[in-house]
């Protein structure tokens, strides 16, 4: 209606008419003025990151020991690690369920690993004299027994193609890793398989506490105190497992190391069972990897986490919260501010 009145005033009447602009009046929303202050503040270079990016310093949280496979995700992705480790708290694309062969090939196989050196410790002498091939068949033939129980069970929930194809896998790559662990068996050598270590490593920035779980442990003792010991870690995956302390891969296997220290070992060496071999790692010593060591006593100790960038750690935070991207240099800068 106001639009037909001003056109038939302006068609029919001719007036005169005035135009003039309207000056908006300005609208103060408080809130929108409360984000950009924080962030602002999110993106100053010299300042730590806050509670939003998981620096909880000021707060008394409960703490848990951490597993070794646990400190490569803390280095590399620390505001994912914290997420679940705080709030228990991952994306929902996470959180659904995946029928991954590759995954459970390797639970499989870990779980006939297990089962054939029994789940416990013991001694390789079984009979006088001692033979490499007797010890190996010995175990080989506990795997297969294992592995027709599993088969037997399998079969009485009626026929599935697809598990029958992951219970095959799971036993062709169970038994091709024993046979590469093998060569280390020796007559004199104690084995411990799953055996469980904890305990805290003392470094010049405080305390850092350990727990976890050894696929398998050889050792020319019947304890860990002052023995010499094989950690074998069992991997199914293909991809190239190093230790570089240049990025942090392979943090895992000092977490190890710094167990079997800890729980009074004299000397702890790494190897990686795969099926087409076995490799020992090359870990530098503790005092040349202090920076990793204290970083990490930092983050536990002092409940700071903060956020990295992808671009430069070959991982990528996955974050259950809406956020904008930061300057992979603000991200580092504060990240050093922080711990």
């Amino acid at each position: 209606m106001a639009n037909d009145l001003s056109t038939f005033a302006e068609e029919f009447l001719k007036p005169k008419i005035t135009r003039f602009q309207n000056t908006p009046l300005p609208i103060r929303d408080r809130l929108a003025d409360g984000f950009s202050a924080v962030w602002a503040n999110r993106l100053d270079r010299v300042k730590p990151f806050d509670h939003y990016f998981l620096n909880f310093k000021m707060v008394d949280l409960p703490m848990r020991a951490w597993h070794p496979s646990e400190l490569e995700a803390v280095i590399k992705t620390p505001a994912t690690f914290a997420f679940r480790l705080v709030f228990n708290c991952r994306r929902q694309v996470d959180r659904g369920f995946v029928r991954s062969a590759p995954m459970t090939i390797g639970r499989v196989a870990h779980r006939l690993l297990q089962e054939a050196f029994g789940g416990r410790g013991g001694i390789f002498q079984r009979s006088a004299p001692w033979s490499r091939v007797e010890a190996r068949a010995a175990l080989l033939n506990q795997m297969r027994f294992a592995f027709q129980k599993m088969r037997a069970a399998q079969s009485a929930r009626g026929p599935d193609l697809w598990w029958e194809t992951i219970l095959d896998k799971a036993i062709s790559l169970a038994s091709r890793m024993l046979e590469s662990v093998s060569e280390n068996f020796q007559a004199d050598l104690w084995y411990q398989s799953e055996g469980t270590l904890s305990g805290a490593y003392h470094s010049a920035a405080g305390k850092l506490e350990l727990a976890g779980r050894t696929d398998l442990i050889l050792s020319d003792r019947d304890c860990l105190d002052d023995a010499t010991l094989c950690i074998c870690d069992f991997k199914t995956s293909k991809q190239p497992q190093n230790f570089n302390p240049a990025t942090g891969d392979g943090l895992q296997f000092l977490g190890y190391r710094l167990l079997a220290k800890i729980n009074g070992a004299r000397r702890a060496e790494m190897f990686i069972v795969k099926p087409d071999g076995i490799k020992m790692l090359k870990i530098p010593p503790d005092e040349e990897l202090a920076y990793w060591i204290e970083s990490l006593v930092r983050m536990q100790r002092g409940r700071t986490f903060g956020r990295r960038p992808d671009e430069r750690w070959g991982a990528s935070e996955k974050l259950p919260i809406a956020t904008l991207p930061i300057d992979p240099d603000i991200l580092d800068e504060k990240f050093a501010l922080t711990l």
